[in-house]
């Protein structure tokens, strides 16, 4: 109807949909033009060498993956998600519950990696700063700042190892109940 006042939901709703393709757009972009897909690609890459130190470091153990499934898809040790994208009935119900690092723990997953979420997305924060101590390295991944499963402050976290790849640093901690 030409003439007619435009409703105050109408602004909003075409503004949020305009918004919400712009976000879309940049996130894809991102993953186009950044170092983000090398990253993934380089941990792939060096796939063998990260298998062996696990096995040198934590023999027969299992990797929690707090990612989106590189690290699974990567490595051939036995890898969980972390995340609630690919668990079965009992990790899924734990997982509701905060327990995840339970659930993982008891199944034989003792190490606990991110490659983006850590690696890659944890040095954009403004207040990031780069960690130089095992404690600060902790703090800054499941401490409360940090991206780390629910219940983490349940759990005694050591870096079991770190490895440089592309100008980045792929942390492995160990953990364990208190």
């Amino acid at each position: 109807m030409a003439g007619q006042p435009v409703s105050a939901n109408g602004v909003w709703s075409v503004a949020v949909v305009v918004f919400a393709v712009l976000s879309a757009n940049a996130v894809v972009n991102q993953k186009r033009a950044d170092s983000y897909r090398d990253l993934m690609y380089a941990f792939w890459a060096a796939r063998d060498q990260v298998d062996s130190q696990l096995a040198k470091l934590a023999p027969g153990v299992g990797v929690l993956e707090d990612d989106d499934g590189i690290i699974g898809f990567a490595l051939s040790s036995a890898t969980m998600n972390a995340t609630g994208l690919s668990m079965d009935r009992e990790a899924i119900e734990s997982f509701k519950r905060g327990r995840t690092l339970d659930i993982a723990y008891q199944r034989g997953f003792r190490v606990l990696s991110s490659l983006v979420y850590w690696s890659y997305l944890n040095p954009q924060r403004i207040d990031y700063v780069e960690p130089t101590t095992d404690e600060q390295i902790i703090e800054s991944l499941v401490g409360p700042k940090g991206d780390a499963p629910a219940g983490a402050d349940r759990f005694d976290f050591k870096v079991l190892c770190a490895m440089r790849m592309m100008g980045r640093t792929i942390y492995f901690l160990e953990f364990k109940p208190k």
